[in-house]
């Protein structure tokens, strides 16, 4: 199937290949491993290349790989919902995440994801790079190990380990690629599309505004000549920036947006509660720190995380009436995998990061390094 880029929703309808009356339209984060998720899907960068029909694919973190094939059939065997929900909140506790004590991370999505999505259901996936995608679930929960052969050719599964979250997969189909959050969203469905966590059940007005946005055959400029800019600008950040300019980089960005004030923080010692960034928005009374990472493999990523999550802790105890915002920047151009996956951090890629520099606008970017201290 191909993008359909010049088909309007009514087209669609016609042709029988979209019923949001009678299906359920979830929207589904997909970057919980590194990569190969994206591939799954049909994409190749920010490129869907999956032109010639074959299947797409969606997978989920949260520790799916370490739910045991049997127990998945036990469930799935259940008649009753609430029994189910019952069973598998006691196995993704004590099973999946024994660790953790009495920090339970949220089981919803991984439930919604093997037992709520329905064949026919349609899936709204947003990227990073500002823009979201439409597919539509047209199989039940399938094992990889039974579909390996399968996946197309491009994706390299082999190379990607058994015990990485791709056990359990849904095959889709594609209905719409790459449709622009500006242009192409009105003000609620723009509002869910920022929705941090991993899986969200959109309402009757939500496919209301999603059905507008398949009407539209509006085209960016702006997304199709910034994308093949955003990896060579993050090169170049690469090869010349050190950690400390990395830093001094972020601090400029946020001056450049309209921060009031923004510093580089002092250094704590390695493995403590830290942030490297600090900046504060006052109109909005918003302060954002984030933990830079020049570094670009995902052990120290997931110590950036850790870090700022340990800051957070720390940082305030009191309503002093500032919205406090988190963040980890790393130079990486994909997404680590996070063992423990919460919704307290946002996760910014060398990618994002590029792509927001960009939207800033570069003139002055020297002064980064170069200009007075703030």
């Amino acid at each position: 199937m191909s993008e359909n880029k010049h088909k309007t929703y009514q087209e669609l309808i016609e042709e029988h290949e979209v019923d949001f009356t009678s299906h359920n339209v979830w929207l589904q984060r997909n970057n919980h491993y590194g990569g190969p998720e994206w591939e799954l899907l049909g994409f190749e960068g920010d490129k869907f290349i999956n032109t010639n029909g074959e299947p797409c694919y969606i997978s989920i973190g949260f520790r799916s790989n370490k739910l045991d094939e049997e127990d998945y059939k036990v469930l799935f065997d259940m008649k009753q919902d609430s029994i189910r929900l019952s069973h598998f909140k006691s196995i993704y506790h004590e099973k999946l995440y024994p660790d953790l004590g009495e920090k339970r991370p949220l089981y919803r999505p991984l439930y919604r994801f093997l037992f709520e999505y329905k064949v026919g259901d349609y899936l709204l996936i947003p990227r990073k790079n500002g823009e979201y995608h439409v597919f539509r679930i047209s199989s039940s929960i399938l094992l990889r190990k039974d579909i390996e052969n399968e996946i197309p050719k491009w994706i390299k599964m082999h190379n990607v380990p058994t015990d990485a979250p791709f056990r359990y997969l849904r095959r889709l189909e594609p209905v719409r690629v790459r449709l622009l959050n500006s242009h192409l969203a009105d003000q609620s469905l723009s509002s869910r599309l920022k929705f941090r966590g991993t899986i969200s059940w959109l309402d009757d007005a939500l496919k209301e505004s999603l059905k507008k946005a398949l009407t539209s055959d509006r085209i960016s400029l702006h997304v199709d000549l910034q994308g093949p800019l955003c990896k060579p600008l993050l090169d170049e950040v690469n090869k010349d920036v050190n950690d400390y300019k990395f830093e001094k980089l972020i601090k400029w960005y946020f001056l450049k947006t309209g921060a009031s004030s923004a510093k580089v923080l002092g250094k704590n010692k390695p493995g403590t509660q830290d942030a490297d960034v600090e900046a504060t928005f006052e109109a909005l009374r918003v302060k954002v720190y984030v933990q830079a990472k020049k570094q670009k493999y995902a052990p120290q990523i997931e110590d950036a995380r850790k870090q700022i999550e340990e800051y957070k802790k720390t940082n305030h105890t009191e309503d002093d009436g500032y919205t406090y915002l988190y963040w980890v920047i790393h130079a990486s151009d994909a997404e680590p995998e996070f063992e423990d996956e919460t919704d307290e951090v946002r996760l910014i890629n060398g990618i994002e990061f590029a792509s927001m520099l960009l939207d800033a606008g570069i003139s002055g970017i020297d002064e980064a390094f170069y200009g007075k201290e703030a």
